[in-house]
């Protein structure tokens, strides 16, 4: 057999290729396995960052949205009529007619009724009966300027008889107080 000669090149040669080679069969596999799992590790930790921020937009805007709704239930309890201001009630009646030229001609208010309870609170109706006389885009905008008020009033019937140029009309509004 002849003896393999090796010189310093081979053998530096063979020793590169050597690293080489474990480096491609078992270190870079590892790397490869660990760079993985810090990417996904990356992954999941830019998610939750991005639904933290959601998270805390949502916070801010639910705070904020409680307050608007505060806000919306003190303005509409205000809309609730006291039971001793009844009379000012029926001076928005009045004031209204003035304000779209309607000639009111009488202004009943009946018994009142348990409406509702809201917790420890009783709602009541009064039914109001008001006759008035106006032209019919007067009195149609009448009407929607004491449902759209500052109190709670609904308009539950309502009859007009025309007569040229002005109808007479005859309607029950429903005001809504708290006791």
């Amino acid at each position: 057999m002849q003896k393999v000669r090796l010189d310093k090149k081979a053998i530096i040669s063979i020793v590169v290729y050597a690293i080489f080679l474990i480096e491609i069969l078992f270190i870079a596999p590892i790397q490869i396995k660990r760079f993985s799992s810090l990417h996904s590790k990356v992954r999941d930790l830019r998610k939750k960052v991005t639904q933290a921020k959601n998270d805390l937009n949502s916070k801010d805007k639910f705070i904020q949205d409680k307050e608007k709704i505060k806000l919306d239930i003190v303005e509409l309890e205000s809309g609730f009529i006291a039971s001793g201001d009844i009379s000012s009630v029926l001076s928005f009646i009045s004031r209204k007619a003035k304000e779209n030229a309607v000639d009111v001609l009488e202004i009943t208010q009946s018994s009142t009724k348990l409406y509702t309870k809201i917790g420890s609170a009783k709602i009541y109706s009064l039914p109001i009966k008001v006759k008035a006389q106006a032209g019919f885009h007067n009195l149609s905008q009448y009407l929607n300027a004491l449902q759209d008020g500052y109190y709670f009033l609904s308009v539950d019937e309502l009859f007009i008889k025309g007569n040229s140029p002005y109808h007479k009309a005859m309607f029950v509004l429903t005001a809504l107080f708290k006791e």
